[in-house]
């Protein structure tokens, strides 16, 4: 504003109301008009709003993208860690039991706990301290702390001394038995994943929300008989 438009007010507000000069200066009429936009200044501004909303989008789409890339790799790498240190369990598992389950604990923070106390952990019981065939004893539960979930883990032990270890895991695509080739079959009336170990098998199968996957199996026989027995206690 002017000077003049100022003064105008002050003598209004000293209650000049004489003063025709202040009046005057305080009619609409008088007062400055603010410049009119051009079509061109229009278009400039929606030009402008234009090519911010594009690098927006563009910007935001590479974060995304950028961040996507970083997850995979980084879930690949972690898949790949946990393939190799399952293979490397196996091993141990069909040479010298006891170093592999203190391998496996030592690896993911193992805690023994008893079928009871497994709930607080998973939130389920496990279905191996349901029953087992005949010629079987539960030896060991523990839980274990894994890259697809927490899950138990359980030793079990035949007649002759010799161990099958159970595990009880979320239903994942997660590489538990390591990179060895597998095959699909049916074991019984369910649909199983069977891997050859050098002197023995494993095999997963889904049981109701979770995976059961059962190592150190003699042959299909025995585990057809496994399978049938946690089945019916799941």
């Amino acid at each position: 504003m002017p000077d003049s438009v100022w003064e105008g007010i002050s003598n209004s507000l000293d209650g000049d109301a004489a003063d025709s000069e202040g009046d005057e200066l305080l009619k609409l009429e008088n007062l400055p008009l603010s410049t009119p936009v051009s079509k061109r200044q229009k278009s400039s501004h929606g030009l402008i709003l234009i090519v911010s909303l594009v690098l927006l989008i563009g910007v935001g789409f590479w974060f995304t993208q950028d961040t996507q890339h970083s997850h995979d790799h980084h879930s690949q790498v972690h898949h790949a860690e946990f393939a190799e240190t399952m293979t490397n369990y196996l091993n141990l598992l069909e040479t010298d039991p006891d170093q592999a389950q203190g391998f496996l604990m030592r690896k993911y923070g193992g805690r023994v706990v008893s079928p009871e106390e497994a709930v607080k952990f998973v939130g389920y019981r496990p279905v191996i301290s349901q029953g087992l065939p005949a010629g079987y004893t539960l030896e060991s539960t523990t839980v274990l702390t894994m890259p697809c979930c927490t899950c138990v883990k359980s030793v079990c032990r035949r007649t002759d001394g010799s161990t099958i270890v159970v595990f009880e895991h979320d239903d994942a695509e997660l590489k538990l038995l390591g990179e060895r080739e597998s095959q699909m079959t049916m074991c019984g009336n369910q649909e199983c994943c069977l891997v050859n170990l050098d002197s023995s098998l494993a095999a997963s199968w889904k049981a109701g929300s979770r995976l059961l996957t059962v190592v150190g199996i003699k042959d299909e026989s025995e585990l057809s008989e496994f399978v049938r027995s946690l089945k019916k206690n799941s």
